[in-house]
């Protein structure tokens, strides 16, 4: 084990998010590249995370000290898409302005990336170099009145009684008028990693596992989406997110590629993450220890390491 591996291991349960009300938080995400020099020309240059700790075997990165994600390099690249795994990870900011600014570091980069709108939360999308996907999200739940169908689908209905969709356009003009800051800085302590959204191979096999093994509660139903989520009980039902998009037929990435290694779970205390484990093992579901914690796979393959708040 080496002198990151050890940041690693007690970053995993002690710089998670803690939410009040909420009843886990994600930890680091781990991603395979295959240049991690080349990898930190957008994470650390572009979007400004800071590199917290550094071996031949792995990059840990994040912000304000928590480590958000650790990229391992080596890995072969990717030639197609439609595997399971990595749909994207999400950065999810403080405030309004940190987000602005996060939107004006890419701008002025010129990087590619897609303001979207979703009510309960703004967000931007995006690809690292190694073709992983990255949301940038600022959550908004309070601005959402009520959720009901509609004939188009999911309606949001907003605090002034209109029905706007769950992705529309982002009004930058408002969201850019937030930004305070236009010196380069790394970004700021508050950052944290809100939500994962995997690709899997059949979603009522992944809400099984997410819902009634791990215990996460389902939030609103996108299923006409082709996708699901679940939360954390607290107001922003969107923490881990899978979707059906890549076909029942998806299989996991080749071996050693590019991709999701794994991403965290920070389970409450020892006796939820006991119970988690007794209904795994009732389920069939094989634990692993690794890094401080239990490694776990979902249906489709998406590896997860269970740990304990410290």
């Amino acid at each position: 084990m080496g002198a990151t591996d050890a940041v690693s291991e007690s970053s995993s349960a002690d710089q998670a998010k803690w939410i009040p009300g909420e009843i886990s938080a994600h930890g680091p995400v781990h991603l395979d590249v295959s240049d991690g020099e080349r990898s930190l020309l957008l994470w650390r240059d572009v979007l400004g995370l800071e590199v917290i700790g550094r071996t031949d075997e792995e990059i840990s990165i994040g912000a304000g000290g928590r480590i958000l994600v650790v990229l391992h390099p080596g890995a072969d690249p990717v030639s197609e898409r439609g595997y399971v795994g990595l749909y994207h990870l999400a950065i999810h900011v403080p405030d309004a302005a940190e987000f602005a600014y996060v939107l004006a570091r890419l701008d002025s980069a010129r990087y590619p990336h897609s303001p979207t709108e979703h009510v309960f939360s703004k967000a931007t999308y995006l690809d690292d170099l190694e073709g992983n996907g990255i949301e940038i999200t600022l959550e908004t739940p309070w601005r959402v009145k009520e959720v009901r169908n509609g004939p188009g689908g999911i309606e949001l209905i907003d605090q002034e009684g209109v029905a706007r969709p769950g992705v529309g356009h982002l009004d930058i003009q408002e969201t850019m008028s937030h930004l305070v800051e236009k010196e380069v800085r790394p970004l700021k302590p508050g950052n944290w990693i809100g939500h994962v959204h995997v690709h899997v191979n059949d979603i009522e096999a992944a809400r099984v596992f997410y819902s009634d093994l791990l215990g996460y509660p389902v939030g609103t139903d996108w299923s006409f989406m082709g996708m699901l989520d679940v939360h954390f009980e607290g107001e922003f039902e969107h923490r881990i997110a899978f979707n059906g998009w890549q076909g029942t037929g998806a299989t996991q990435r080749p071996e050693g590629t590019v991709g999701l290694r794994h991403f965290t779970l920070v389970l409450p205390g020892q006796a939820e993450l006991d119970a988690a484990l007794e209904r795994l093992a009732s389920a069939g579901v094989h634990a692993t220890p690794q890094d401080g914690g239990l490694m776990v796979s979902d249906p489709s393959g998406n590896r997860v390491l269970l740990v304990a708040k410290r």
